[in-house]
């Protein structure tokens, strides 16, 4: 009978040891595996909140990057602390953050290589539909050499061209063409309008009547031709001769064995111009074919087609022509729909889109003209036919856009304006043919003409002698 009651008495003492240690180990922070509960009330809260989901966007998919690198994250409104743990989205963008307190707060998403956005938010139930989408990161450029005379923006064999300036390194550097070549004193004074790449050269319209060349793989430059004074050039130049009436080269395309100019006005004839041998020799079109209301501001060819865009300041009627060959065009008057001249235009997908500026012209200072907003369009019937989009305030005050120019590039259209009044710059984007747009909220231009282009999978924008991108 003792040995059984040692027996038990053994597994009383036992027992006591074990719940002794165990106390002691669960009270000890030496002994803690895992982080400690939360408070009672931080549980309460936990529970008592609500739920916030959406979607993120990029703004242009790249190779590589999906909006699951993104974070989002739920700040005070009027700070930068965040209420909630951020988030990664998954794959497809979808989020979604919990135990968010009732409460006026301000969303948040950012990814390296885009700019951030973010949206106020009104929490009072579980929130759907908090979708954002993150917008390009715009860089500035040095762009060192760069001044006001330097108009356009075009690309071929790897460079960029600005006006007269050549980059090799997609804007860091420049290089004058004046500085080129033992005869770099014919470029004297020479502005650029306009320019494209065709046939292994760069073909630079200028002011007063200019054309000139530039041909990476020699390094040659071409003496600007002043078609008011036709003259047989000497070798190695090149002279266009038979331009003598127009003024200002302001648009040039090439298509299909043909290069065609457009100029600014002209005196008599046709501001249109052909050329079926890369640019050495020139034919004006007569006075029959059209003009364009007086002025061409923009030329392309995409599409199978020539279509150039211009119009009349003086009274603000906006035209549109189109042509298979340069030679023989068809014009159409679209100041209903742009109610001004036509600035710019682009191409991709199938589509055309362009663009028109505000405006507050009278005619010729004397008759009154509606004062209306900045217009984009689009057309899927190569220009016929145009279609406005509501710009919804993006450029500016509904009324008070101004709108310079248009580009498209790897599934976007890209576009370049600002607000009258403030004359700040704004660059806006559409993924969807040109029919909604989104702003880039920041900027490192003052004005509203801007030139853009579509290089080396960015985009370059051009102001005031300064330059910045995004991919």
């Amino acid at each position: 009978m003792k040995k059984k009651k040692w027996n038990w008495l053994g597994y009383a003492v036992l027992a006591g040891i074990v719940l002794s240690g165990c106390v002691n180990e669960l009270s000890s922070p030496a002994g803690m595996e895992n982080p400690p509960l939360a408070p009672a009330e931080s549980l309460e809260d936990t529970a008592g909140g609500y739920s916030v989901s959406g979607v993120i966007r990029l703004w242009k998919p790249r190779s590589g990057i999906n909006p699951s690198a993104a974070l989002v994250q739920i700040k005070e409104k009027d700070s930068d602390y965040a209420v909630a743990e951020g988030v990664r989205p998954d794959k497809n963008g979808a989020y979604t953050i919990t135990g968010i307190p009732p409460g006026e707060y301000r969303i948040e998403a950012s990814l390296e290589g885009y700019d951030l956005r973010e949206l106020p938010l009104t929490v009072s139930s579980d929130t759907g539909g908090a979708d954002l989408i993150l917008p390009p990161l715009l860089r500035p450029l040095a762009a060192a050499g760069l001044g006001n005379n330097d108009y356009f923006l075009t690309s071929g064999e790897g460079l960029l061209l600005c006006g007269t300036q050549i980059s090799s390194d997609w804007g860091e550097t420049w290089t004058s063409l004046f500085e080129i070549g033992s005869e770099s004193y014919i470029w004297g004074a020479w502005n650029g309008y306009a320019g494209t790449y065709a046939a292994g050269r760069f073909i630079i319209g200028g002011d007063a009547d200019e054309i000139g060349f530039y041909t990476p793989s020699t390094g040659e430059i071409a003496r600007p031709a002043q078609f008011f004074e036709p003259e047989t050039p000497s070798p190695p130049f090149s002279r266009v001769n038979t331009m003598s009436v127009m003024y200002r080269l302001t648009g040039i395309a090439a298509g299909n064995g043909v290069i065609v100019a457009g100029a600014y006005t002209s005196l008599g004839t046709s501001n249109l111009s052909y050329s079926t041998d890369n640019g050495d020799h020139w034919t004006v079109l007569p006075l029959t074919e059209p003009s364009l209301g007086r002025s061409i501001y923009a030329l392309v060819y995409e599409g199978g087609r020539f279509v150039a865009a211009g119009g009349n300041s003086a009274s603000a009627q906006g035209y549109i022509a189109w042509s298979s060959n340069g030679r023989n065009w068809t014009q159409t008057e679209v100041t209903d729909v742009f109610g001004a001249p036509v600035r710019s235009l682009a191409y991709g997908g199938g589509r055309f889109v362009a663009c028109s500026n505000i405006t507050p012209y009278t005619s010729y200072k004397l008759q009154p003209k509606p004062h209306i907003g900045g217009v984009i369009a689009w057309s899927d019937d190569g220009g016929q036919t145009w279609n406005p989009v509501d710009l919804k305030g993006v450029f500016g005050e509904e009324g008070n856009e101004w709108i310079a120019d248009v580009c498209y590039g790897d599934g976007v259209f890209v576009a370049m304006g600002g607000g009258k009044d403030t004359g700040l710059t704004t660059i806006a984007w559409s993924a969807d043919g040109g029919e909604t747009w989104n702003r880039v909220e920041q900027s490192v231009f003052f004005g509203r003409l801007g030139k853009v282009t579509y290089a080396g999978g960015r985009f370059f924008f051009l102001i005031n002698g300064r330059m910045a991108w995004f991919e």
